[in-house]
Formats: structure tokens, sequence, C-alpha cells
């Protein structure tokens, strides 16, 4: 799990619950506006594959951002 924090900062400060609500609205609002911005670019014929896999790969990383960060308060909170 250290190896992804590195690749993850907003996961890294989801120690306390405050911390945790703020990480995971922080990757939904990031989600939601990478959303809204592919689904404007979307309509590009000649970009739309490429937009449908880099937002895959947003959806993917910010998922695995609030898993990392849920894990991360859980191993706080078992200590």
């Amino acid at each position: 799990m250290k190896a992804l924090l590195p690749f993850f900062p907003l996961s890294a400060g989801s120690e306390t619950p405050m911390g945790l609500a703020i990480s995971i609205i922080c990757y939904i609002v990031a989600s939601i506006i990478f959303g809204v911005l592919f689904w404007f670019l979307n309509h590009i014929p000649i970009v739309n594959l490429l937009v449908g896999i880099a937002g895959t790969i947003v959806w993917a990383y910010c998922v695995i951002g609030i898993v990392l960060a849920i894990l991360i308060f859980l191993k706080k909170l078992v200590k």
C-alpha cells in the first residue's frame, strides 16, 4: 500500500474522519468534472476513442483512490 501513496496523494491524508471525507469528496468532484469534460469532447468523432480510454483511466484512478483512502483510514482506526 505504501508503494501506491506517491500516485494517490489525496489518499495519504485520510487518517481522520474529516480527512477521509475530504479525500472522497475531492475524488468524486474530480470524477464529475472530468466526466463532463469528456462528455463534451466525446461528440468529436476523431477523438471519441481517445476520450473513452482517458475517461476509463480517470474513473479507475478515482475509484482506486477512494478505496485506498478508506483502507488507510481503517488501518489507522484499528491501531
